[in-house]
């Protein structure tokens, strides 16, 4: 069980390993993305807030992030190869 959790833990995180987990660590990993798309939602955290959802194309590669300027986190939310 302890191996399997480890496991999933690693797989979990590895793409954050990988890319970073910030938009400037991503961009110095992979270079300035090709295109970059935001859209808006209503915040988790109060009335008037908006959070972000970004997604940073490269030729090969997606990154998209869940960015919450009220409690100034960013969060990945996934990796996609987009080359076969």
């Amino acid at each position: 069980m302890f191996e399997l959790l480890v496991a999933a833990k690693l797989l979990l995180l590895a793409p954050e390993t990988v890319v970073g987990t910030d938009r400037a660590r991503i961009e110095a990993r992979l270079g300035a993305p090709t295109g970059v798309g935001t859209d808006l939602m209503g915040g988790r955290h109060g009335i008037g807030t908006t959070d972000r959802v970004v997604t940073l194309d490269w030729p090969d590669v997606r990154v998209r992030l869940y960015e919450s300027p009220a409690t100034k986190t960013v969060a990945l939310i996934g990796v996609t190869v987009t080359k076969d």
